[in-house]
């Protein structure tokens, strides 16, 4: 995916998405200003900073879990797994 940013002639900087749909991302970065909303969805018509924005693409946010966030699932997964078997064989 192609993003071209350019600054116009004063000076504010432009995001051109020139494709078409929807691209991912996990957050933006609008003057200091992180926008994470999940689902949130950016592009030339949007209310707030639609003046960040040319072209017909859009960003839309979608939240990444922390890697310690999906060891801790990993973790309960296999903790379920013995249960799950202890359960169909019965109690020793």
């Amino acid at each position: 995916m192609w993003f071209d940013i350019f600054s116009d002639q004063a000076g504010d900087f432009r995001m051109n998405l020139n494709f078409t749909g929807n691209q991912l991302v996990t957050a933006i970065n609008f003057d200091g200003v992180v926008e994470n909303t999940p689902g949130a969805v950016f592009d030339s018509s949007h209310p707030t900073y639609g003046a960040y924005f040319t072209g017909s693409g859009s960003l839309q946010i979608i939240p990444i879990p922390e890697p310690a966030s999906l060891v801790l699932l990993g973790l309960g997964g296999l903790l379920v797994l013995p249960t799950s078997r202890w359960r169909r064989h019965g109690a020793v």
